[in-house]
């Protein structure tokens, strides 16, 4: 969970609480009265639902300030600096699930594309682990990328069994068994 810093939003539900408090006083002053005109305590009945609408409206707006995770997450990257202001659709921080990690590749040569398939066996070598690890294909871009001039096809690949320490960002050595 990540809050945006918002002062105004903050004293709006403040000021809210406050006039929803008194008007809910100034209500209950009336309803004893009934010596005095029923309008004037139907108007103070509005009154106070109305300030609660109000306060209902200034929560809302507070809480959009917060920011979930549609999922048990590690933040792997921040987009915005402290005091700026963010934009309505603007990405502000990546998320990574860290305990499912994934690696894609970038460089399946076209002339490889159709020989891999979702499913087919993957051997990985993480260099700086030392280890050597299994996986699966999950998908092959329907899109390719141009790399230096050769066309290449992202994959995604899913590990038997992710190893401790491996992080983020770390690059991979992998071969790909091709279906005959």
């Amino acid at each position: 969970m990540l809050s945006l810093y918002s002062p105004e939003l903050e004293l709006s539900v403040t000021v809210a609480e406050s006039e929803m408090k008194a008007r809910q006083l100034e209500y209950v002053y009336w309803v004893p009265r009934l010596d005095r005109p029923p309008e004037r305590r139907e108007q103070a009945r509005a009154e106070a639902e109305q300030a609660k609408a109000k306060l209902e409206i200034a929560q809302a707006m507070l809480a959009q300030t917060v920011l979930r995770a549609p999922f048990n997450a590690t933040v792997v990257e921040i987009k915005i600096q402290p005091g700026e202001v963010a934009q309505a659709g603007q990405v502000v921080i990546t998320l990574g699930d860290l305990a499912d990690m994934q690696i894609e590749t970038t460089d399946l040569s076209e002339r490889d594309v159709a020989r891999v398939q979702p499913g087919g066996s993957v051997d990985v070598f993480v260099q700086v682990l030392d280890q050597h690890l299994t996986g699966k294909v999950l998908r092959v871009s329907p899109i390719s990328n141009t790399v230096g001039g050769d066309v290449v096809y992202p994959v995604i690949i899913a590990l038997d069994e992710p190893p401790t320490g491996l992080l983020w960002g770390m690059s991979a050595e992998v071969d790909i068994q091709s279906a005959p």
